[in-house]
């Protein structure tokens, strides 16, 4: 019984980093295109240079100069609010007096009509690239405001934001002089309705005085108003006048091929880790500590065979081979000796059980061991029976119902499914299926003239039959494939077959990265078994060797 439970798990960040490494080449697939997208794109758009001037703000409600009538002779707006120079860059007197001061700047008349239509498209949309306009903090006294104009050659790009910031210092200019326009009116106003007053001859003598001396206050007042018509000043200043920029500013093709290729490989890892969190992946045997069950062993990925080897007696030196003589080992020493009838199953279709059949049986039939595979898998023949090897017919000792065998290695013998249904049928159970007591009552009889019985079934959970097989052997070999077999898979096979009354011996990681050679120790020598005719033949094994 496995000891998985429903329970979320913890991701370590040990976990978290071996997933990010298994997801490596995924990761580098998916970023490697957008990245190169984002270069191609970039690099066709217009090239645009960037020109900045800096205004700051003047308060002019305090004296300037000691002497209060030279201080009198000037005049200015008040203070500029938060947000009101960035309003009226915004305006449409502002945009038209910006393409008027452009239209007068020398620059192309192409280039100008293009500024125009992007500077009236985006007041229209309310987003400004062309020129915008940098506030500086509210709380801070006075502040300066950076003005960025953007154009497709360095001096129109001058010339913008000279056209802006001359826009901008006229109407605070104005605004300063719509104070002194309406102190003009009203001043007028009063002076008209004094004379008014007087030329009707109001009131008795003093009455008359009292105007006449009101008048020619008003008079005065009015003077200096007019006189200060031309000296009347805003509160902007221009800091640092704008200059032709050296470099363009976008696009940049490199840095948005790099920023584009970082958040591919964010969302691909971030999707990686997502999957691995809500469903695992088995790729090692850490993945399956969690299960309580054994790794008896970890198989490399089938090469082609070397000179003199095949998937059956594999080559000198041939990681396979030698990965499977750990398996070996390890599955006898799990059985504690004795005739061993084991069930090799795949916890999904297509992770190799049939290959590792095959290759475990081949693996100990050279060390001595008499292996028989039974091929319990009707629909996918057994890769023993395409060996090239000419089969050699034999008989099964010892059975009540006579058949026989095909020898396919040394030692190793191969009972067809089409033989497995044939004598089904002979010996009396209906349907003859795999399962069935007629089937767990033959494994035993043919089991006698061998050391060890192989039978290569379909995935326990796909077939009822395969499932109550079980119960009638030692055990069952879960194999299960590194990379893409998830774990609630391996979860689901281990309970199907406690609940039909059989164990999990173990389990065999199937198609791992190729051990390196100075890390895979040869096989220790098995002891070679002796035996007389008719004699079971017990294994023991003094240690359990797990292959790396």
């Amino acid at each position: 019984m496995t000891r998985e439970t429903a329970l979320p798990e913890e991701v370590d960040l040990r976990e978290m980093l071996t997933v990010l490494r298994r997801a490596a080449l995924l990761i580098v697939l998916a970023t490697l295109p957008v990245a190169l997208s984002a270069y191609v794109a970039t690099s066709r758009l217009p090239t645009l240079y960037a020109s900045t001037a800096a205004l700051m703000t003047v308060d002019r409600s305090t004296g300037r100069f000691p002497d209060a009538a030279l201080d009198n002779t000037l005049t200015s707006a008040p203070a500029l609010p938060p947000g009101a120079l960035a309003g009226a860059l915004r305006s449409p007197g502002v945009v038209e007096d910006i393409i008027g001061r452009l239209g007068s700047a020398g620059q192309g008349a192409p280039l100008v009509r293009a500024v125009a239509a992007d500077l009236r498209s985006e007041l229209a949309q309310g987003r400004f690239v062309r020129l915008a306009l940098k506030s500086p903090d509210p709380d801070a006294p006075g502040g300066v405001y950076e003005l960025r104009a953007q154009a497709e050659t360095p001096g129109a790009a001058r010339a913008l934001a000279s056209a802006g910031t001359g826009a901008l210092l006229a109407w605070d200019q104005a605004r300063s002089q719509r104070d002194v326009d309406r102190a003009q009116t009203i001043l007028r106003r009063q002076f008209q309705d004094l004379t008014r007053l007087l030329a009707a001859g109001a009131g008795d003598a003093s009455e008359q005085a009292r105007l006449r001396q009101a008048r020619a206050e008003v008079w005065q007042a009015l003077t200096r108003v007019d006189s200060l018509d031309a000296v009347v000043g805003g509160t902007l200043a221009v800091v640092t006048p704008p200059v032709a920029p050296l470099a363009p500013v976008s696009p940049k093709p490199l840095r948005t091929a790099l920023l584009a290729g970082l958040l591919m490989a964010l969302l691909t890892g971030g999707l990686a880790l997502l999957g691995q969190l809500l469903r695992p992946v088995v790729y090692g045997p850490p993945d399956l500590a969690r299960l309580g069950l054994p790794v008896l062993g970890q198989l490399p990925r089938v090469r082609p065979a070397r000179p003199g080897g095949s998937l059956l007696t594999g080559g000198p030196g041939d990681p396979w081979a030698r990965a499977l003589g750990f398996l070996g080992l390890n599955l006898l020493a799990a059985r504690h000796g004795g005739r061993v009838v084991v069930l090799v199953s795949g916890v999904t279709p297509g992770v190799g059980a049939s290959s590792v059949t095959a290759g475990l049986a081949g693996s100990l039939g050279r060390r001595g061991y008499r292996v028989l595979v039974v091929e319990a898998d009707l629909e996918r023949p057994s890769p023993l029976a395409l060996g090239t090897a000419a089969p050699e017919e034999g008989t099964l000792a010892g059975q009540a119902v006579p058949g026989q065998t095909r020898r396919v290695a040394p030692n190793v013998d191969l009972l067809s499914g089409a033989d497995v249904a044939a004598r089904l049928e002979r010996s009396g159970p209906p349907g003859g299926l795999p399962g069935e007591p007629g089937l767990s009552g033959l494994l035993d009889v043919w089991g006698e003239a061998y050391d060890v019985v192989l039978v290569d079934t379909p995935p326990l959970t796909r077939q009822p039959e395969i499932a109550a097989l079980a119960a009638g052997g030692d055990g069952v070999l879960l194999v299960v494939e590194a990379g893409r077999t998830r774990r609630a898979a391996v979860v689901q096979a281990a309970q199907t077959a406690t609940l039909a009354g059989g164990s999990v011996i173990g389990l065999v990681l199937n198609r791992c990265g190729a051990p390196r050679r100075d890390r895979l120790p040869g096989p220790p020598p098995a002891p070679r078994p002796t035996h007389e005719p008719g004699h079971r033949r017990g294994v023991r094994a003094t240690e359990v060797v797990d292959a790396d």
